[in-house]
Parts: structure tokens; sequence; C-alpha cells
């Protein structure tokens, strides 16, 4: 990721993220002055890359929606965001409900 933004004329470019990594400063991490430095709601992230109001934006790689409105996820190579490992958490009493899972090795 810091050699794509070395090579961009990053005071061009507008940027939104949720207050959670505009206060950890990814901005500042890598080095980056936006034109435009914003915090946006979640939910509205795709909204607003898909009507052209921002260029840069933090999503979660494992989310379907990326692939639907062009994004490319770009490798942390300064390493600011935590490892995220997903796992399924399940109800402790969903064997009881649904016996045939144990049976299928599902825990």
């Amino acid at each position: 990721m810091e050699k794509i933004f070395e090579n961009a004329i990053q005071s061009d470019l507008v940027w939104h993220a949720d207050i959670v990594f505009q206060s950890k400063s990814f901005a500042s991490t890598y080095g980056l002055d936006f034109r435009q430095n914003n915090t946006i709601d979640r939910g509205l992230k795709y909204v607003g890359i898909n009507a052209g109001n921002m260029d840069v934006t933090v999503v979660y790689s494992t989310d379907g929606l990326n692939k639907r409105f062009g994004l490319v996820t770009l490798e942390d190579d300064l390493h600011f965001f935590p490892e995220y490992n997903g796992v399924y958490l399940l109800r402790a009493d969903l064997y009881e409900d649904f016996p045939e899972l144990e049976e299928h090795n599902m825990r």
C-alpha cells in the first residue's frame, strides 16, 4: 500500500472512514495528505464510493460489496490494521435444539 500511495497524487484524493480509523490516524501512519479527510458512517461508505464522493475508504476484505462496487483491497505493509481471523460462533444450547449437528462434527 505504501508504494501505491507513494506514486499517487494524494492531494487529489478524498478519504472517508468511520471514526475509529480516523482517530487511529491511518493517514499519518502511511504519511498521506489527502485533499479531504472525512468521517463517514460505516453503512454509507459504499453509497459514497458509488456516488463518486470519495476515492479511498476502509472496508473489510471479506465484504462481498467490494467486488460489486469495483473496490480493490491493498496490502497493509505497515501493519496498521490488526490481524483479522474470522470464526463461527454458535449458541451454547445449539446442539440441544439441533442434535444432528453433532453427527457432522460441528463442535
